[in-house]
């Protein structure tokens, strides 16, 4: 029911308005600041006070910009974060147009509306490249509005803040100097997590740290992350900002209120636990009241953060797991969420997501849609991992027009170790993890995560530059440039058989936990491939809805050894692994899970399992010839496993990727055994003799070849070859971790 017109509050008064300049180049920051006065609780609820800057263009078209509030924090003489000043309102805009603009500032309350006297301000021209977008010419590269190329190289920037306790006060100093030090690497991205117990505006109610519950916004937070957003402006780098946080709001850990997890269900501030709307957190993607804190959230981002050109993306959720359950609601609600936020967002920065967990057919619905412009995948595998990382960006660009991501990389081991790499102190897993995108067709290199504990102590930003200046002059948004086609490797003397290697196979990309389609695995030992690759897992299930019995078939040169590396099991004191070889079994073995077994166990009370850690090989001898392995897993859910084979392996000492236009080629030429986990496991990466690789897809003629050293980023000299009937055979010369090289005609 409406309220009598006497009890309705009074129109507020709008404050005289300070602009930060009366001349703004193209492509500058307006900044219009002014106070108001007025009945309003919350300042960030525009269903209270709904503050909009209205500007008149030169074109005589209108942008309406939404005000948001604002509070001044002081920096302390070391740099720390202190006390803070007087609120007010702002509105920030950057004219991409030369010529006059006009504004006024209107209010609207239940009291009514209030509008401020007009006043303007002149854009002058200026050299100016525009906003980030997705690449017109080639879908996968992104570029600025005048087409000019952008690849972004860069890391995560993040602080940890616990609810409990107050905001870090060096945190931000500590962030720009990360920043600072990539861009002086010459570094392009951060990924800014402004979500949960990171850089979060918005948070369960909580008096240590400051927050409000939902629907306020921390004035700390936001003033730190409009620093961080200040110095990539100045040090040329480009922010993709991270809303949401699914580990911390409606991932599955969060949703149970036991386990080793419960703690991240008190930043679940949805909950109605916490101050949210929801009972559970499942109700976060129908719930209207939720739905709507969403948008005031999303308005208030693009009101203080969306004017800026450093703006790459946004990005909704971080890690968000599809849920079968819930996948038609939540793909409904980005969607909704995304034609919200391009409807308000007049910059119209691409909008992207991370999923995780599931295979490629379960993201597809969330990687269909047209507001979902970037697909990001995050990555944390140690195990051959420039091929893995390789073979996602391919299975990617394979099934979307869109730009792929690697929103996240490092290295977890399987026993849940990170960020401190002992065995590889010159960052090889970093190195690779730059390389083995960008050269399959990535949009960029991977976005390293493991930031202050290794990459800024072993002062490791090196490998940015030396990928920067090697990738300056690839024409990432033309049209033609497509992957490099490799026809065979090979030693340069036909006479001599490449040595016999161990190796690992890897599971495929689809979900661990939804029944393989395939079961028998033929073993290459030349590419080190299996068929039905995409089948493998690294689960061998024993619960009758999802068993597998995969079976390896092997061609052994000579006598080799088939590991099976027990990590975990999963399920209760019945599970048991068997092991035949030929149709006989060779090895049966018990591998319970409980409490006190192996290496340490923890219970899982949703499931009703325990996770029992064991990190024990089971070794099959296996004589030359050909030959079948079966696994089989036997109790209550499964055994968590991976595998290996010894001497077994005879593949190219070289791999070779990279990227090609009809007359040009970058490419990149990588030592087999050059990985972390080689380090890992006490081994040397020796380097290789000369090698030949034949390259198709060049038009025919001569070229010129500039082989470059990629760890410092140099070339280091120039040969010539030629290109016939589409055929370039290549001399590689001796190396010992990857070189890379440049490849143009020349007549």
């Amino acid at each position: 029911m409406t309220a009598p017109r006497s009890e309705l509050p009074s129109p507020v008064r709008i404050g005289a308005i300070e602009a930060s300049a009366a001349v703004v180049p193209q492509g500058g920051r307006l900044e219009l600041s002014f106070p108001v006065e007025g009945e309003f609780a919350n300042p960030y609820d525009p269903g209270e006070i709904d503050i909009t800057c209205v500007f008149r263009l030169p074109s005589g078209d209108t942008a309406e910009i939404p005000a948001f509030h604002y509070t001044p924090y002081e920096r302390e003489a070391d740099g720390t974060v202190g006390r803070e000043g007087a609120a007010c309102w702002k509105v920030r805009f950057t004219p991409t147009r030369a010529g006059e603009h006009h504004f006024r500032i209107r209010v609207r309350t239940r009291g009514g509306e209030t509008l401020s006297p007009e006043g303007s301000f002149r854009c002058t021209a200026a050299d100016y490249k525009g906003f980030i977008r997705v690449s017109r010419a080639n879908p996968f590269a992104f570029e600025y509005d005048d087409g000019t190329p952008y690849m972004p190289i860069g890391i995560n920037v993040f602080s940890w803040a616990k609810l409990g306790q107050a905001l870090p006060p060096a945190r931000l100093g500590e962030s720009e100097t990360h920043m600072n030090r990539l861009a002086d690497a010459k570094g392009t991205f951060v990924r800014l997590r402004a979500d949960s117990w990171w850089y979060e505006i918005e948070n369960t109610a909580d008096e240590a740290s400051g927050y409000r519950g939902p629907g306020w916004y921390h004035p700390r937070a936001c003033w730190e992350i409009d620093q961080l957003y200040d110095l990539a402006a100045r040090r040329g780098l480009y922010i993709m900002h991270c809303l949401y946080n699914a580990n911390g709001m409606v991932n599955g850990a969060v949703a149970q209120a036991g386990g080793a997890r419960a703690w991240r269900r008190r930043y679940a501030f949805c909950l109605e636990e916490n101050g949210g709307p929801c009972g559970e957190v499942a109700e976060f993607w129908t719930d209207p009241a939720m739905a709507e804190l969403v948008r005031r959230r999303l308005r208030y981002c693009v009101a203080r953060w969306g004017y800026s050109p450093n703006l790459m993306c946004w990005e909704f959720w971080n890690e968000l797991v599809p849920d079968t359950r819930l996948s038609d609601a939540q793909v409904a609600w980005h969607r909704d969420m995304g034609r919200y936020l391009r409807g308000i967002d007049p910059w119209r920065h691409p909008v992207s997501n991370s999923l995780m967990g599931k295979s490629l057919d379960a993201q597809d619905p969330f990687w269909q849609l047209p507001e979902m412009e970037v697909v990001q995948v995050h990555s944390y595998q140690g195990e051959n991992l420039p091929v893995a990382l390789a073979d996602v960006v391919r299975q990617s660009i394979g099934r979307w027009r869109k730009p792929f991501f690697l929103g996240e990389q490092g290295i977890i081991h399987r026993d849940g170790t990170q960020g401190q790499y002992p065995y590889d102190p010159e960052g090889l897993h970093l190195h690779n993890g730059l390389w083995a995108p960008v050269m399959a067709g990535a949009s960029g290199p991977g976005a390293f995560w493991f930031v202050a504990g290794y990459l800024d102590r072993l002062g490791l930003y090196g490998h940015y530059t030396a990928l920067a200046e090697y990738g300056r002059d690839i024409p990432w948004t033309e049209p033609s440039l497509r992957p490099l086609l490799v026809d065979g490797v090979a030693l340069a003397d036909p006479g001599v058989l490449p040595q016999l290697t161990d190796g690992r196979l890897h599971p495929g990309s689809r979900a661990p936990f939804d029944k393989a389609r395939a079961e028998r695995f033929e073993v290459d030992p030349l590419t080190g491939r299996c068929s039905n690759e995409e089948e493998l897992q690294g689960h061998l299930h024993a619960g009758a809805e999802r068993k597998t019995t995969p079976t390896f078939v092997l061609q052994c040169r000579e006598a080799a050894t088939f590991r099976v590396e027990v990590e975990m099991s999963v399920g209760d004191g019945a599970n048991r692994l068997v092991v035949e070889l030929d149709g006989a079994p060779v090895v049966e073995r018990a591998f319970p899970a409980g409490e006190g077994l192996g290496k340490a166990s923890e219970h899982v009370p949703q499931y009703g399992n325990w996770r029992t850690v064991y990190g024990e090989t089971i070794e099959v001898p296996v004589p030359a010839g050909r030959h079948e392995i079966r696994l089989e897993a036997f109790g209550k859910d499964r055994l968590e496993v991976g595998y290996s084979l010894s001497r077994y392996f005879s593949p190219p000492p070289v791999v070779v990727t990279g990227l090609r236009t009809g007359d040009r080629a970058w490419f990149w030429v990588r030592n087999r055994t050059s990985m972390a986990y080689t380090l890992r496991a006490g081994q040397s990466i020796d380097p290789v003799p000369a090698t030949k690789a034949t390259l198709s897809g060049l038009g025919d003629g001569r070229y010129s070849i500039e082989w470059w050293d990629s760890w410092r980023g140099v070339p280091t000299g120039t040969v010539e070859g030629i290109s016939a009937a589409g055929s370039m055979s290549l001399a590689i010369p001796p190396f010992r971790y990857d070189i890379a090289a440049k490849c143009s005609r020349i007549e």
